[in-house]
């Protein structure tokens, strides 16, 4: 059975941990006490062939924005890079309701590529929320435009952990990415061990 290591990503309260504890137990909770990264393991079936996914929800990140140095906070050691150097894919999360989270989603990515070394890497980006559509604050068609620019091997998809619109279909978007023919080789080592918008 295929194993997977892929990172959660995103700017405070998009609801990362919603969405993965959402994805792992099929329970959603609103209230989180936001501390420690934490990580998740689930089998999961995606067009029929079973894998293992490794969920690592990452909360504190720091990440380069042309010459602007943005800090979640001072967390960064080198366990958390070399994990996301291994991890197979990632999903960057903002909230349909904040245009500041969406304009996070770029410098996520440019420090994944940085990390990877890579011009591509499989990844979905999740407009999440999308229950609150009242609210919104990005369009589904910037976030679609936005995760087009970025090339094939990246999709867009827009949920709602508390409603669990798509929320599955979430991370088998991901699973996809990560099986797609063109996408990024996997890391050996790794390989050892409805309402709302889907693009």
């Amino acid at each position: 059975m295929a194993e997977y290591g892929v990172v959660v990503l995103g700017a405070a309260g998009v609801g990362k941990t919603a969405l993965t504890v959402g994805f792992a137990t099929g329970h959603f909770q609103e209230d989180w006490e936001v501390t420690v990264d934490d990580s998740y393991r689930k089998q999961f079936a995606v067009d029929g062939e079973t894998c293992t996914l490794l969920v690592l929800i990452i909360f504190s990140f720091r990440f380069h924005v042309l010459l602007t140095f943005t800090f979640f906070s001072n967390l960064q050691t080198a366990l958390k890079d070399q994990y996301l150097r291994r991890a197979e894919g990632f999903m960057i999360v903002y909230a349909i309701t904040s245009h500041s989270s969406f304009e996070s989603v770029a410098g996520f990515r440019d420090r994944m590529l940085a990390l990877k070394m890579l011009d591509a890497v499989p990844m979905v980006v999740v407009g999440n929320k999308c229950d609150l559509d009242g609210q919104r604050a990005v369009a589904t068609d910037e976030g679609a435009a936005l995760t087009a620019s970025f090339g094939p091997s990246c999709r867009f998809i827009e949920t709602s952990a508390q409603s669990r619109i798509n929320v599955e279909e979430a991370f088998a978007q991901l699973v996809r990415a990560i099986r797609q023919p063109n996408a990024p080789p996997l890391d050996p080592s790794a390989e050892r061990r409805r309402k709302c918008s889907l693009f």
